[in-house]
């Protein structure tokens, strides 16, 4: 299936650098509860970032930071940024001015804050906006931008467990399922540059809100692998709780090299492009063979 490469919504409309954003009393003014705003950080990073590493091999579309904006994106496209307590337009496509409002009753859109407003406040402070070009290894990156993404995700999840009640059980199901698969991303340091991410969205993640009637992988207006990826998403929740975490903590622990870290991207990888896996159990087949196999063993010819 070939990737499209596209800009999340509305990119041509957001600020490309801290210049463009509107003044109050001759300072920048930036709402993090406007979509346009928040994704207008993202492409001030975006675009720091990639006069910095001019160049490397982080350059342009291979910017490891495509992947928050385009999560953004997709979160502001099916709808996940509204205000879920249904008692403002906040978030709503009704109105032009309620549509790029970003509720603050919105799970997503909180644990997005911390993956927006921190980062883009840290990278102020460092002085990413004004450094000149560096040097950095794309390994290095990754490791580096792992270990922020998930540790804001653990901060957001122990601040917004209220909100997760304003969601249906299958999309707060959904939710948390997507935060263990955030951790098990992580350990792989996938690369969540534009061509990746979006590949990866594209293939699994559902485009609308999910309602308590949805019963994956059975789903009658999702794709195949949106299905199966709910599935799959809502079997390593429950089993990962029932085995008290082993699944993921297992995952983690074999990724432990190179090599390992590549089968396991290749794996993940697989489980949404093969037409033969269709099913949790086929899925979860390959999740236990790979958490039960030592990493040490795992061929060098992984990482050639």
């Amino acid at each position: 299936m070939k990737t499209l490469q596209r800009t999340p919504p509305h990119w041509a409309q957001v600020p490309s650098s801290l210049d463009e954003f509107p003044r109050d009393d001759n300072a920048i003014s930036i709402n993090p509860w406007s979509y346009l705003h928040r994704l207008g950080m993202y492409r001030c990073l975006i675009e720091a970032t990639g006069k910095r590493l001019h160049g490397t091999k982080l350059d342009g579309k291979w910017n490891l930071l495509w992947g928050l904006p385009i999560q953004h994106g997709w979160q502001f496209q099916t709808g996940r940024l509204r205000d879920f307590t249904n008692q403002t337009y906040c978030g709503f496509n009704g109105a032009q001015s309620e549509m790029f409002c970003i509720s603050p009753n919105s799970w997503w859109a909180d644990m997005n804050y911390y993956l927006s407003a921190f980062p883009f406040l840290a990278a102020v402070k460092a002085g990413v906006f004004k450094c000149p070009k560096t040097k950095c290894s794309p390994n290095r990156a990754a490791v580096k931008l792992w270990k922020a993404h998930v540790g804001s995700i653990e901060a957001g999840m122990r601040l917004f467990n209220d909100e997760l009640r304003y969601l249906s059980t299958k999309e707060r199901n959904f939710g948390k399922g997507w935060v263990k698969s955030v951790t098990m991303l992580a350990a792989v340091r996938f690369k969540t540059n534009m061509r990746q991410t979006e590949k990866f969205q594209t293939l699994g993640l559902p485009k609308r809100i999910l309602w308590e009637t949805d019963d994956a992988p059975y789903i009658p207006d999702m794709s195949p692998t949106e299905n199966t990826l709910l599935d799959v998403l809502d079997q390593l929740l429950y089993w990962d709780n029932f085995l008290g975490g082993y699944i993921v903590s297992g995952w983690n622990s074999v990724m432990c090299n190179e090599a390992a870290r590549k089968m396991g991207r290749a794996t993940l990888m697989d489980l949404l492009t093969q037409s033969h896996l269709r099913t949790a159990k086929d899925i979860f087949l390959i999740l236990w063979t790979t958490i039960t196999t030592d990493c040490q063993k795992i061929p060098n010819s992984y990482v050639n």
